[in-house]
């Protein structure tokens, strides 16, 4: 006798009786076959075989195991034929005739392999094509890394654009999601370059190296063809383009059948490399003395510090018509940065000066959302002496409501936070100020070195910090002609919202991106839970004593209202409603 077509209200029933004895028992997988049952329910198709249930959501290959177990034994007991699956025995039928078709080519390929049983198949050694990002990788990490201390993606990238065709910067508005950088993740994979440390370096292995050299033979060889072949250029004129050595004896080209060695190129950059300061350790810390002149003072813009769509890069050309020197960069914390870049090697250093540019609607909206005393406690982090706050008064909406708001957040970064607070009239009067503070800049470190840290395995941004503190107590209070910065590399990696956070600065986040979940609310969420484990864990325990089916709506109940019953005698904006305890519950709790 055949079962019914539909066979649907047989694993509701029994997914029922398991989530039952599941919450009986108090066991933290209740849950599963609550939402498994749920989703069975839900299914808009007539369920022929358990086979069927693996295509609906919270159904794995355990619970159709556990449910096929269970139809077996009811068509015993009852006097069913278990239903066939229609689907597989056609997938079971194709995979036959495909298997009598592998068996044919199976015996052909023994026949070919009898006549020459000891060759092996040999795996094709990796190779980047040039100009690819992979290939410029290497040969940059292998030409300018000569002590094999490691480089930066920043520095990687700024000499490996002659040995790359495509950019390094990938373009999302354009639908370029890649750039020639993730050709690094396949030379990592391949084991020619190693990632260590906080900010991240990369590192040439034995097998990379070897690799490069020869890449770097192919590139000199190339490169002395070219020269050889056209002998009537004019030599001036190529070194101005081609700063690799040429060679136009034969005495010379014979080299090339030599072991690979070092190029005059290599000696020449580690020259240059070392002669712009002096490389020192204290405490375990790397850092570089740049003596007074030799390096230069740069106003560097955020790319996304923008007046209007129409005037993307308003201040950096403002400036840059005030005769401020100004790069454009995308910066993991401010608006805007003062940097100094060495002379000699072209490496950048972050100064003591930073600001955050608010718009008087903007700041209002900032507070509101929370993102003003975040972003007050990212300036804060970077260990900066000198952290500005330019207000501007116009602004596109009303904010009259929020007066009293704003007045308050403003005071509160002048005295409690120890930020410097300039209000303008507008963009144009912000534009002023800031060739006014570059000058200001340039006239602090006039005369001054700097001692440039560059540490290799930061474990926080706290650590970070307190780096900076430790030699500012040891070189600043000795010396008031030396100032101590970082890398700004270091900077970057360190202060990128991504890079060194916490577990409990990335819940805060994920609490926050629930609508109504301010950033005091989500800090009192986390002092509670400390970890999102301990959250969920804590949903998943409430109501377990519940029993059946009809205490669900108390148990759901219990579990929407779980944050509000713990938050609900909080004062101010700490205090969480139903409403929004609910919110969380769909988020974290189901």
């Amino acid at each position: 006798m055949d079962l019914q077509q539909d066979l649907k209200y047989l694993f509701c029933q029994w997914l029922e009786e398991e989530y039952n004895v599941k919450v009986q028992r108090g066991q933290r997988n209740a849950p599963t076959f609550y939402r498994a049952l749920k989703s069975v329910r839900q299914c808009p198709y007539p369920i022929k075989h358990p086979n069927q249930l693996s295509d609906l959501k919270f159904i794995g290959d355990k619970l159709v195991k556990l449910m096929s177990s269970k139809l077996q034994e009811y068509c015993d007991e009852n006097g069913y034929n278990f239903p066939v699956d229609e689907a597989s025995s056609a997938k079971e039928k194709a995979n036959q005739d495909a298997e009598i078709v592998n068996n044919g080519r199976k015996r052909k390929s023994a026949k070919k392999s009898d006549k020459d049983p000891t060759k092996k198949k040999r795996k094709r050694k990796y190779v980047p094509a040039k100009n690819t990002g992979g290939y410029a990788i290497l040969l940059v990490l292998y030409v300018h890394d000569l002590e094999r201390k490691g480089m930066t993606k920043a520095e990687i990238i700024r000499h490996a654009v002659p040995f790359c065709s495509s950019s390094f910067t990938s373009n999302p508005s354009t639908g370029q999601f890649y750039s020639a950088w993730n050709s690094v993740n396949t030379l990592i994979k391949n084991e020619y370059v190693l990632s260590r440390g906080r900010p991240v370096y990369y590192y040439l292995t034995e097998e990379g190296e070897e690799v490069a050299g020869i890449l770097k033979k192919v590139d000199d060889e190339s490169k002395q063809r070219t020269s050889l072949n056209s002998p009537h250029t004019d030599k001036s004129l190529n070194s101005s383009f081609d700063r690799s050595p040429q060679y136009a004896t034969k005495d010379n080209y014979s080299y090339m059948n030599r072991n690979i060695q070092p190029s005059p190129t290599r000696s020449d950059i580690a020259r240059s490399k070392f002669s712009s300061g002096n490389k020192c350790k204290y405490n375990g810390v790397d850092y570089d003395i740049w003596p007074s002149g030799s390096y230069e003072i740069f106003f560097v813009s955020d790319d996304r510090e923008v007046r209007s769509r129409e005037e993307p890069e308003f201040f950096a050309k403002g400036v840059r018509a005030r005769g401020v020197n100004c790069k454009v960069r995308a910066l993991s914390v401010g608006d805007g940065v003062w940097v100094a870049i060495n002379k000699e090697s072209g490496s950048w250093a972050t100064l003591d000066f930073i600001f955050e540019r608010k718009r008087l609607d903007d700041l209002a909206e900032s507070i509101k959302d929370g993102r003003f005393r975040e972003q007050k406690s990212r300036l804060d982090k970077t260990g900066l002496q000198r952290i500005m706050y330019l207000i501007e008064e116009q602004m596109s909406s009303d904010i009259s409501r929020f007066s009293d708001a704003i007045q308050t957040s403003m005071s509160m970064a002048v005295t409690y936070s120890n930020f410097h607070l300039k209000r303008t009239k507008d963009s144009d009067d912000t534009v002023k100020l800031l060739a006014m503070i570059h000058k200001q800049v340039q006239s602090f470190y006039k005369g001054k070195s700097l001692v440039v840290l560059e540490p290799r395995n930061l474990k926080s941004q706290k650590q970070y910090k307190s780096v900076l503190e430790m030699f500012r107590g040891h070189f600043t209070s000795e010396n008031s002609n030396m100032q101590v910065v970082y890398n700004f590399d270091t900077f970057q990696g360190v202060m990128s919202k991504s890079s060194m956070t916490t577990v409990a600065e990335m819940f805060v986040r994920l609490l926050m991106t629930t609508r109504g979940v301010s950033l005091d609310k989500a800090i009192e969420i986390q002092r509670e839970f400390k970890t999102p484990k301990k959250l969920i864990e804590k949903y998943q325990e409430t109501g377990i004593s519940g029993n059946g089916l009809e205490d669900q709506q108390a148990i759901i109940k219990d579990k929407e209202m779980l944050i509000h019953n713990i938050f609900k005698d909080r004062i101010g904006v700490r205090k969480i409603g139903p409403a929004l305890s609910k919110k969380l519950y769909e988020v974290w709790g189901k």
